[in-house]
């Protein structure tokens, strides 16, 4: 089917974009989890409020400029586990959407020390 002369209009919800990022930056070795102990498999489950206090967006046309806070692990480099946070979440977010990445950065909110 030729859709080179069909115009769509597509849209994506900050919160649909919060969930990426969200289940990207969480995916890393050495990541906790997101601020108020938000892990990857409770994502899906709480409120687009809630997400929105540990992942931040702010958009213009197609950029993008994210900021995410973090809790790692305790005994993991911080600047390695950032890098990779911020190289996985632009590679996704620019993959997954029309988005362009123009900044990750990113906030770390505790060292979770294991008992």
């Amino acid at each position: 089917m030729d859709l080179s002369n069909t115009k769509y209009n597509i849209s994506i919800a900050n919160d649909a974009i919060c969930v990426i990022v969200g289940v990207c930056a969480t995916s890393i070795k050495g990541v906790h989890s997101l601020k108020g102990n938000i892990t990857s498999t409770s994502i899906a489950k709480i409120s687009p409020a809630r997400l929105s206090d540990c992942i931040s967006l702010k958009t213009n046309d197609n950029n993008v400029s994210i900021h995410i806070e973090l809790n790692v692990k305790d005994g993991y480099n911080i600047n390695e586990i950032s890098k990779k946070v911020q190289e996985k979440v632009k590679e996704q977010i620019e993959s997954m959407t029309n988005f362009t990445v123009e900044s990750v950065s990113i906030n770390i909110s505790d060292i979770k020390v294991d008992k």
